[in-house]
């Protein structure tokens, strides 16, 4: 079974991106990706470690309308996220 996780931040004040929202949105996604990045590696070696069936995880990203979500996704899809297309990440949509 999976279990959904949240990233969250220590010490993270909000209001200093009052301004920004596209920027809060990018750090969040950015946040997102870390974290899953991390639990496939983990569930990688663990997979390896016991002989086990490899767990894919996935990343659920919430958005407001057809019209965000198609900005996240250009947003995701970008060179400059991360520096590679998430589509060369290996994830997908």
């Amino acid at each position: 079974m999976k279990e959904p996780a949240v990233a969250t931040r220590e010490n993270f004040d909000a209001s200093v991106y009052k301004n920004d929202e596209a920027g809060l949105e990018r750090l969040k996604l950015e946040d997102g990706v870390r974290v899953h990045e991390e639990v496939k590696a983990q569930l990688d070696v663990y997979a390896r470690d016991f002989a086990a069936k490899r767990v894919k995880p996935f990343m659920l990203v919430v958005a407001k309308d057809t019209e965000h979500a198609n900005g996240l996704v250009k947003l995701m899809e970008s060179e400059d996220f991360f520096g590679v297309p998430i589509s060369q990440r290996g994830i997908k949509r």
